[in-house]
């Protein structure tokens, strides 16, 4: 008997297939494994989270200032001037280092998805020893606990804020995901690429499988598309803020649809 093999054209058929299957699958598994990062994500916000509540049991019902005062660094009386600048800026205490006696590892402040984690690190590591150095993945909700933001408000000096003036914490965002070194982000940030940072792209927050993690002032975790937390007004509580990006018809970049 004579032995038939596969002709040419099968063979490329098998491996079109064997291809085609590939094609399909692959992304697949890439977006199942991103969720699975985007959860340990999630879990790290929610421990952020309890953190920041136990702080404020701890310090008369006060919330962490996002940054604080250290030996360089002293805040200025509120000014009507626009985009002030604190005086607070490159402090080695932030709300990050208020934490670390609750969260006790520094590795809960790292995304495992976020590859800007290290570049540059956070802004306060410079008054630190290399063992204590930060990484980047989580900021403060600047629009609402920014060290300023009660000068908006009509006050004459920086303070924490206070569990008892949040009027509904379930829906105002804590603390969220970022590829800035900054402590803190607002929705001013979006769509914004600051000078030093152009390496994390056109807005400055992480994003899986294009929604980005979220905790807020209660404690609860959750992910959100981006333009969500505009259309839920998850940003200020009801403030008015005149740098408030939500405002109008913002155009989100590609990356948060």
């Amino acid at each position: 008997m004579k032995k038939r093999g596969f002709t040419l054209i099968e063979l490329l058929t098998v491996i079109a297939i064997i291809a085609l299957l590939a094609a399909i699958i692959f992304p697949v598994f890439g977006k199942v494994r991103e969720n699975g990062r985007a959860t340990a994500c999630l879990s790290n916000l929610r421990q952020l989270g309890a953190a920041s509540l136990m702080y404020a049991q701890d310090f008369d019902e006060s919330f962490a200032m996002n940054r604080l005062p250290d030996a360089t660094h002293v805040p200025k009386p509120c000014s009507t001037t626009a985009y002030e600048l604190s005086g607070l800026e490159g402090s080695k205490h932030t709300w990050k280092r208020a934490l670390m006696p609750y969260v006790k590892n520094k590795n809960i402040f790292r995304c495992p998805s976020n590859s800007y984690s290290e570049k540059p690190g956070d802004e306060s590591n410079p008054g630190w020893p290399a063992s204590e150095k930060l990484p980047i993945s989580y900021a403060y909700n600047g629009s609402y606990f920014h060290e300023k933001a009660v000068c908006k408000e009509g006050e004459v000096q920086f303070r924490p804020r206070r569990l008892a003036e949040i009027k509904e914490p379930s829906k105002l965002v804590l603390h969220l995901e970022s590829r800035f070194d900054y402590s803190d982000l607002g929705n001013w940030g979006i769509g914004w690429s600051p000078t030093g940072n152009a390496d994390a792209g056109i807005g400055g927050l992480q994003t899986h499988n294009g929604a980005c993690n979220f905790v807020f002032a209660d404690g609860h975790a959750a992910r959100h598309k981006l333009p969500a937390t505009c259309t839920q007004k998850m940003w200020l509580d009801g403030q008015p803020d005149s740098e408030d990006f939500c405002a109008g018809n913002p155009s989100f970049p590609e990356e948060y649809r």
